[in-house]
């Protein structure tokens, strides 16, 4: 597919019911353009999500830094204060349901569940393989901020078994985040 063909397709897909670029929900995708200097050319996914246990993100090709990068919004929406709320632990990975309690990997409940659910959408849906089909060479880099840091943070160690180059950038994650 062509850069112009990409960009219509794209612009198709994000645009929704606006009339331009910056209506609506695409005022994030426009603000991140501008402030990261990227061309939406750039951008080959960007899921606005405001449902609960799923979260905003966008899986951009960064040709800079040569790397696939997923972002992960931080909380903005009032699902996303719910998510921030479900405090209570929870194993992050299926196997660590097994051990001892003691030898558990826990982490945040409510992070834990939307951690899963975007690890499972990008490896069902092939996100980081059709990046890789433009850019086989650039390595999986996942960053975040405040919810997204959290987020992140989890997504980097059940994704590592699939993609064991990854490198995650977690800015200000939550404090209590794992154990």
């Amino acid at each position: 597919m062509t850069a112009p063909e990409r960009q219509r397709d794209l612009e198709d897909g994000i645009r929704g019911p606006g009339c331009c670029l910056c209506a609506g929900r695409n005022a994030y995708l426009a603000a991140f353009l501008e402030m990261s200097g990227l061309d939406i050319q750039s951008v080959l996914l960007f899921e606005f999500s405001d449902t609960f246990y799923d979260a905003t993100v966008m899986l951009v090709i960064d040709d800079v830094t040569q790397a696939i990068v997923v972002i992960v919004r931080g909380t903005l929406s009032s699902n996303e204060t719910l998510v921030d709320m479900l405090a209570l632990g929870e194993p992050l990975r299926q196997e660590d349901k097994k051990l001892p309690l003691e030898e558990r990997f826990m982490a945040h409940g409510g992070m834990v569940r939307v951690a899963r659910n975007l690890s499972e959408k990008i490896v069902r849906e092939g996100w980081v393989e059709k990046a890789k089909h433009l850019r086989p060479d650039y390595p999986l880099v996942l960053c975040g901020h405040s919810l997204g840091a959290g987020l992140v943070s989890l997504m980097s160690v059940l994704l590592r078994p699939q993609y064991p180059e990854l490198k995650a950038y977690a800015f200000e994650p939550p404090g209590a985040l794992m154990k």
